[in-house]
């Protein structure tokens, strides 16, 4: 699932770059996943060059972050393993991703998620579908963070290098 979580305002367009950054994540993530959804509070913005080649979604929760972001993609999810990624990372590797899976499913883990610059980027992760209950309580809070939702998963941190070609 691809996160579109800087667009705070709408504009009419997408520059060029937006575009091909896009299509690139959708070409790439086809290659491991089963299906491929935009989650944005913008779906006009995508429907003219995307289509119906992918779902777009809203979020179910707005204004809830990462947390929200997660509740949809559990929440929609047709599989075990949901991919996360940032509709701004530059580059994402296919081969990672499914070596995540691999690694979560040998030693048990709930999510493998990057870490950049010494800090958690739980919006850019591999998480098995887990805990749906707890992370609906989170979700509806009023004051709720991610690592309120990682503190009942097991997962393991890994350096984002690993996450791109």
């Amino acid at each position: 699932m691809i996160i579109d979580k800087q667009r705070e305002k709408e504009n009419n367009f997408l520059s060029i770059t937006e575009k091909d950054k896009l299509e690139s994540q959708i070409s790439e993530m086809r290659k491991v996943c089963s299906e491929v959804i935009l989650i944005t509070n913008h779906p006009k913005l995508y429907l003219p060059f995307i289509g119906n080649s992918i779902r777009i979604i809203t979020e179910f929760y707005k204004g809830k972050g990462v947390i929200g972001h997660i509740y949809t993609a559990f929440s929609l999810a047709k599989e075990s393993f949901v991919w996360l990624v940032e509709r701004d990372a530059f580059i994402i590797s296919p081969e990672a991703a499914e070596f995540c899976v691999y690694v979560q499913t040998t030693q048990q883990l709930e999510a493998i998620i990057p870490v950049r610059n010494g800090e958690k980027s739980p919006s850019h992760g591999v998480y098995r579908i887990c805990h749906f209950s707890i992370l609906d309580e989170l979700v509806k809070k009023k004051d709720v963070r991610i690592q309120d939702f990682l503190n009942y998963i097991h997962y393991e941190e890994l350096d984002e290098n690993f996450f791109i070609q």
